[in-house]
């Protein structure tokens, strides 16, 4: 349980004993107030590609943006032609949830050409958001890869959601001018699928503090 202090309506966010900051305030053996554990607003960590964050998180309303990577594209001849096929876009979740009590958090990033990897979120040891990343590309086959899919656990106490979406399909056979297909995220296209000449783009993490509830 969060707990907040109020002097005149005014919401009070720091409380001092001469320079010293008081953290928690006790009315006899009941806590009336705590301080929050960061600043409002701060990022805790931001990271793209093949990377692991795990540490204790207090209690609080957190902001994740996580996105798993994108798969490969390419191109293979036919028929004297160039044909290209492209990579599918990792799946994406952004939004706000609740930590109700200091537990641990692990958050990985998945890197691009990652085959069968993915992006995750875990609370108190159980994983609470996984963000497959897209497939490659069939190139035999002309045959773009999947698209990623978002797993969310009920146990997760959202918030908020802005984002919770499978990555896009890669383009099918086509003959000129490849593009990467789209990511789902909005944070610097992470999980962005490749196609012949442009690699596809890891996934990554952010996460901020909001308020203690």
């Amino acid at each position: 349980m969060a707990y907040k202090l109020y002097y005149n309506n005014r919401l009070i966010k720091k409380i001092y004993k001469g320079s010293q900051e008081i953290k928690k305030v006790y009315k006899g053996s009941q806590l009336i107030w705590q301080a929050d554990p960061y600043e409002p607003g701060s990022t805790l960590i931001k990271h793209i590609g093949a990377y692991t964050w795990e540490q204790s998180l207090p209690e609080g309303v957190y902001d994740l943006v996580i996105a798993g990577g994108g798969g490969n594209g390419g191109r293979y001849p036919y028929s004297g032609v160039w044909v290209f096929s492209n990579g599918g876009s990792g799946a994406a979740w952004e939004g706000r949830f609740y930590n109700p009590k200091q537990q641990t958090i692990k958050l990985y990033a998945a890197a691009n050409q990652e085959a069968g990897g993915a992006s995750y979120m875990e609370l108190g040891g159980v994983r609470m958001i996984t963000c497959n990343n897209g497939h490659d590309n069939n190139a035999l086959f002309g045959q773009g890869g999947a698209g990623g899919t978002i797993e969310v656990s009920s146990s997760l106490q959202v918030r908020e959601t802005r984002v919770s979406a499978n990555g896009n399909k890669g383009a099918d056979a086509f003959y000129s001018n490849p593009q990467p297909t789209a990511a789902v995220c909005t944070v610097d296209n992470w999980g962005r699928g490749g196609c012949y000449g442009q690699d596809p783009i890891a996934g990554g993490f952010q996460l901020k503090y909001v308020t203690m509830d």
